[in-house]
């Protein structure tokens, strides 16, 4: 029942989970060497939580503008409308790393929250639509 088919195909091989399973990895075994050396880079003065909520709040800004203006992400989940990759990709790349910015200055331990995450993504991917049939 994992990898069940829902009229179109498997979800292991579809290849829109493959992109995002792709950057989970990638993400994963690379992305805090590079935050460790961008952050070394950074001048002391941006360090702060003033720079911290304004990465933050882009980030939502960035969000709720690709909500608004351009939904649903064509290029990352049906391989269709090539003439906004540029924008999916960027925004794709963006984001996530403005919110890590932002979140870094929080003073609280989230290590179990980011730990979570993709169980979450997971478990949504799978139950989602069993739930809403039960619903």
């Amino acid at each position: 029942w994992v990898f069940r088919n829902w009229g179109i195909g498997c979800p292991m091989v579809l290849r829109w989970v493959q992109i995002y399973g792709f950057f989970y990895v990638l993400c994963f075994h690379f992305l805090r060497p590079l935050v460790a050396f961008i952050t070394k880079r950074i001048p002391e003065r941006c360090r702060t939580n003033t720079w911290a909520a304004g990465a933050f709040s882009t980030s939502q800004m960035i969000g709720l503008s690709m909500a608004l203006f351009h939904y649903p992400n064509l290029v990352l989940e049906s391989g269709t409308g090539l003439q906004w990759a540029w924008l999916e990709m960027s925004v794709a790349f963006l984001q996530p790393a403005l919110i890590a910015l932002g979140m870094s200055a929080l003073p609280f331990n989230l290590a179990w929250w980011g730990n979570t995450t993709l169980g979450c993504y997971v478990f949504h991917f799978y139950f989602k639509d069993q739930v809403g049939m039960w619903v």
